[in-house]
């Protein structure tokens, strides 16, 4: 089964096309994101394997005239490289989160069987771009109200003072996120 979700950029002029495939045991996200951030344009297309728990396995990131990033995970909080090289500095991640996109706030909303109120903290392979850099982001999610039509969560980003409130539907997948992105698809 396939779902199709379009977003545009608020910040900056920007669009993505995402195409979710769900399979038995896996789910498979691919994406096209065009963008101008000051001074240039960018297009990044990437690709997020996920088990079905939507703990990722895979991740690539392509920025056009830039390069590209390739992670794999084991789903249990350990990240390798392309030549399958084990990067300590990520150990504990078990969720992705690429800067130009809001798609990422999906994994860890839709692992978690999660109860008005609740509360939990993340710590995301944080994916930069257009530049590719790879770090550690901790980032908070609150459920702050939950329907058969979808949820709002409170984000928080934990290495800075940036929160926003994000609308989600019945997938999972954000309607709003405030300042950001707006799915129009």
């Amino acid at each position: 089964m396939e779902k199709i979700a379009v977003w545009k950029s608020i910040d900056h002029p920007g669009m993505e096309y995402l195409s979710l495939e769900e399979y038995e045991n896996r789910l498979l996200a691919r994406s096209v994101v065009i963008g101008v951030e000051e001074p240039r344009a960018f297009q990044v297309e990437y690709s997020v394997v996920c088990e079905r728990n939507y703990a990722v396995r895979a991740v690539m990131v392509a920025v056009t005239h830039r390069g590209h990033t390739l992670l794999s995970g084991d789903g249990q909080g350990s990240w390798f490289d392309r030549e399958h090289k084990l990067l300590p500095e990520l150990d504990g991640c078990i969720d992705v989160d690429i800067s130009a996109t809001p798609f990422t706030n999906t994994l860890p909303i839709r692992r978690i069987q999660w109860q008005v109120g609740q509360s939990e903290v993340f710590k995301m392979v944080y994916i930069l771009v257009p530049d590719l850099t790879v770090s550690v982001d901790q980032q908070r999610y609150t459920c702050l109200e939950k329907t058969d039509h979808g949820a709002t969560f409170r984000y928080e980003s934990l290495d800075s003072d940036f929160t926003a409130d994000i609308t989600v539907d019945s997938d999972g997948l954000v309607l709003n996120y405030p300042g950001l992105f707006e799915r129009i698809i």
